[in-house]
């Protein structure tokens, strides 16, 4: 179902024919897809990357152009909350993946209004979480003290241990060496919020 006008945000409507471009070019990766090779084998998504995709057929080769063309437009509609690493992925394997290999695929104005529906979306997103990164061989004693956006606290072992549980893949060498966590509350999917807590404890 295409959006009511009156449900449309400011920020939509402001933004209404840069979307509507960006919306045919993902229908026009659509039917480059939906034309044959692996791509119409529901499997065959998961073992590609966003970026892989591209390169694995020759007659796909030229969709990374467009792919890159919507992604790129997108973040630059809400540059602040969005990495292109999960704008990159949200276009994958929760659009083009089901538009292309599901039985449930649609067509004509139903699947240009769903990829108007899934760009309005993301242009829409917003998220804000507390990121932690662990400072070494620096101590604090007594109540948290905040620095611009980032706020040092002193770390307990398990607060040590918690963070390791969560970031297994950022496991720090010397980590007994920690004793203070730098917190940020940070705006953006996951990849943008460590982006710009990195650069604010930096």
């Amino acid at each position: 179902m295409a959006l009511e006008e009156t449900s449309l945000s400011t920020k939509q409507k402001s933004n209404q024919p840069t979307i509507d471009r960006l919306a045919q070019r993902l229908v026009e990766l659509v039917e480059m897809f939906r034309k044959g090779g692996p791509a119409s084998d529901y499997q065959w998504w998961g073992q590609e990357t966003p970026r892989t995709v591209y390169k694995t057929y020759p007659a796909y080769k030229g969709g990374y152009k467009i792919f890159d063309e919507v992604v790129e437009g997108v973040l630059k509609l809400n540059t602040d909350m969005l990495s292109k690493s999960e704008v990159e992925r949200r276009f994958t394997y929760e659009f083009l993946i089901q538009q292309t290999s599901s039985p449930d695929r649609l067509n004509g104005e139903e699947l240009i209004n769903k990829a108007k529906n899934q760009i309005n979306e993301l242009v829409e997103f917003e998220a804000w979480q507390d990121i932690d990164i662990p400072i070494m061989n620096l101590l604090l004693q007594g109540e948290p003290v905040k620095l611009g956006y980032v706020t040092f606290l002193a770390a307990t072992k398990e607060d040590i241990e918690l963070w390791q549980e969560k970031n297994y893949a950022a496991r720090v060498q010397g980590i007994a060496d920690v004793h203070v966590l730098a917190r940020v509350h940070a705006p953006g999917d996951m990849a943008n919020s460590l982006s710009y807590t990195r650069t604010q404890v930096n």
